[in-house]
């Protein structure tokens, strides 16, 4: 297996990701817009959890990306120009995240465009990078490397960065896989158009063991350890004390590089490598 080289000399890169859903997958959901309780589950991300989450962040000095919705951008702006005055990445994540395989590529193509829309008008430039939520079609990465992105990220297919194969051949377009045990919805969503329900809530504990074990194999075989969490969940008082205990086990490793999505996909673009 061959070992990634990361700036520097690094032993392994640590990307922190963040989807800023607010009330947009409950939207999506036919009647959604009827239950106020499921809806309030979705702004409690927003309201709540992103601050907490940009506190742990600047506490410890580390960039992270946070992937937003459009209509999550158009709908909770200063949020959203929180996080990109923190000095964070914004990458877009659908519109009202929709479920991509469901989608036509006209509409995969508009809600791309709607959000990068939404992002310039708010935070003065244009994503780089995209996570469409839920499955794919067969369409959907020749769209985004159509589209001009620098990088996708919601394939499972390595554990290290790769370049996109469009037709059989290798791309410009870099795709930085998270995976669903590095992902905190199946140990925390609960609920109405959740994906996961039903589920049983787990503690905080379960997400930091599997996480920082996690970690150890990432950090050993030198790969790119990305974890995938959402505010309305991971920002709770609790998990986000979780969060900052597994940052601080991260940090006492040497040669981390903690680094947004954007700056993966620049350097392994940069550096040659398939």
């Amino acid at each position: 297996m061959t070992r990634p080289i990361w700036p520097n000399g690094a032993r392994c890169a640590v990307a922190l990701t963040f989807d800023v859903d607010a009330e947009s997958p409950f939207l999506f959901q036919p009647g959604g817009e009827t239950r106020p309780k499921t809806l309030s589950m979705g702004t409690y991300g927003p309201k709540r959890g992103v601050p907490r989450i940009l506190a742990i962040l600047n506490r410890h000095r580390i960039r992270a990306t946070f992937f937003v919705p459009g209509w999550t951008i158009d709908n909770w702006p200063e949020t959203t120009r929180d996080i990109a005055r923190a000095g964070h990445e914004i990458g877009v994540h659908g519109y009202l995240h929709e479920e991509f395989s469901t989608l036509s590529p006209e509409q995969q193509r508009d809600c791309h465009e709607r959000s990068l829309a939404a992002a310039e008008r708010v935070i003065g430039h244009r994503p780089v990078g995209v996570r469409p939520p839920g499955e794919y079609t067969p369409e959907t990465l020749r769209i985004i490397w159509e589209m001009g992105f620098l990088y996708d990220s919601n394939m499972r297919g390595d554990d290290r960065p790769y370049r996109v194969r469009i037709d059989g051949k290798p791309t410009d377009l870099i795709e930085i896989s998270p995976h669903w045990e590095l992902d905190d919805g199946p140990y925390f969503s609960f609920g109405f158009g959740s994906g996961y329900a039903p589920v049983r809530i787990q503690s905080p504990e379960t997400a930091y063991e599997a996480w920082s074990r996690e970690f150890e194999g990432y950090y050993r075989e030198g790969l790119c350890y990305l974890l995938m969490t959402h505010p309305e969940l991971t920002g709770t008082p609790g998990r986000a004390l979780m969060l900052e205990r597994l940052i601080e086990y991260i940090e006492q490793h040497e040669g981390i590089w903690f680094a947004t999505c954007e700056e993966i996909a620049r350097w392994w673009l940069k550096s040659g490598q398939e």
